[in-house]
C-alpha cells in the first residue's frame, strides 16, 4: 500500500483525524481481534494489564496475551481465583460418591467413606478390621463368616455347633451354648436319646429280680436255659448163656423207691427255690424231683 493510500484509508476511518489517532485505533482493534482468536490462559480477574507486575502476584496472576490478567501456568480459574491447576473448583471435578471441600480437595461425599482411594457406603467394609470377630470383608464390601465358621442369626459360630434345634437329631435341642442335648422327657444312651423311663443298659433294671434290658429298652427276666437232655443209658450187656451142669449166677435185688423220703425232698427243694428267689418253672420241677428220685431210692 503507498503512502497517499494509506492517508486516504486513515481519513476515511479517523473522520478527518491526523494518522498518529488512527494508528492508535488501529492497535486497539488488532487487540481485541487477538482476544478472540489468540488462545488464552482460565480467566481469572479479568484485570486490563500491559505486564505482570500489574496483576496480583498473591492470586498467581500473569499478564495474557490479550491485555488482561490470568492465571500462570500450572494454575486454573476458579470463580475467579487461581487455584492449584490439580484442586477441584467443585463437585464436577471430582469422581463418584466425592465433593469438593473448601480447601480444593475431593473428599468422600457425606454416607460415604474413603477405601483405598474410592468412596465406598459407610456401612460397607473396607477390611477385616471393620468386620466382627470371626468375620472377614468380602470383595463387596459386606463381613461375611470367616472360614470355619457359620451365620447363626448375625453371629458367627463355629461350624460344628447347632444354630437352632433344626440342626439337631430326633428328640433333640439346642441348648444356649451351640450343643445338641437330649429334649425333656428323654435321655443320652450311647449317642441317641431314648424314653427317659426305659432303660440302656442292665445296671438301669432291678437285679433283685434278675431282670435285663433288652434291645427295645425294656426290662424283662430271662427265660432259664433249657437243661441239656440226659445221656441215655447204656444198654445192658447181654447174659452169657448157662452151661450145663453149673448154677447160674444170683440177681441183684432191685432197688425201691421210698416215697415218703420222696415228698419230702421235692418239698424241701421248692421251698429252698423261694428262699433264693428262683423261678419255679416245670425244667426245674422236674429237675427237683429227679434229683430225689436218686436219693430216696435205696
Amino acid at each position: 500500500m503507498d503512502q497517499e493510500r494509506f492517508d486516504r484509508l486513515a481519513r476515511t476511518f479517523a473522520g478527518g483525524s491526523d494518522r498518529r489517532g488512527f494508528l492508535k485505533r488501529l492497535v486497539g482493534i488488532a487487540a481485541g481481534t487477538a482476544a478472540v482468536t489468540l488462545p488464552t490462559a482460565a480467566k481469572a480477574t479479568g484485570k486490563s494489564c500491559y505486564s505482570d507486575s500489574d496483576c496480583s502476584s498473591y492470586n498467581y496472576e500473569v499478564c495474557g496475551y490479550d491485555g488482561t490478567c490470568t492465571c500462570a501456568e500450572g494454575y486454573k480459574d476458579c470463580n475467579g481465583t487461581c487455584i492449584d491447576e490439580y484442586a477441584c473448583c467443585g463437585d464436577y471435578d471430582c469422581g463418584d460418591y466425592e465433593t469438593c471441600d473448601p480447601y480444593g480437595t475431593c473428599v468422600c461425599a457425606e454416607g460415604y467413606k474413603d477405601c483405598n482411594g474410592t468412596c465406598i457406603d459407610e456401612y460397607a467394609c473396607c477390611g477385616d478390621y471393620d468386620c466382627a470377630d470371626y468375620e472377614t470383608c468380602d470383595p463387596y464390601g459386606a463381613c461375611v463368616c470367616a472360614e470355619g465358621y457359620k451365620d447363626c442369626n448375625g453371629t458367627c459360630i463355629d461350624e460344628y455347633l447347632c444354630c437352632g434345634d433344626y440342626d439337631c437329631g430326633d428328640y433333640q435341642v439346642c441348648d444356649p451354648y451351640g450343643a445338641c442335648v437330649c429334649a425333656d422327657g428323654y435321655k443320652e444312651c450311647n449317642g441317641t436319646c431314648i424314653d427317659a423311663y426305659a432303660c440302656c443298659t442292665d445296671a438301669d433294671c432291678n437285679s433283685y429280680k434278675d431282670e435285663i434290658c433288652n434291645p427295645y429298652g425294656k426290662c424283662v427276666v430271662p427265660e432259664p436255659e433249657p437243661e441239656p437232655e440226659p445221656e441215655p443209658e447204656p444198654e445192658p450187656e447181654p447174659e452169657p448163656e448157662e452151661e450145663k451142669g453149673t448154677t447160674p449166677p444170683k440177681k441183684k435185688p432191685r432197688k425201691k423207691l421210698n416215697r415218703t423220703c420222696q415228698s419230702r425232698c421235692i418239698k424241701a427243694g421248692r421251698q429252698s427255690a423261694k428262699r433264693k428267689k428262683v423261678r419255679l418253672t416245670a425244667v426245674r420241677n422236674k429237675r427237683i424231683r429227679n434229683s430225689c428220685k436218686r436219693r430216696c431210692t435205696k
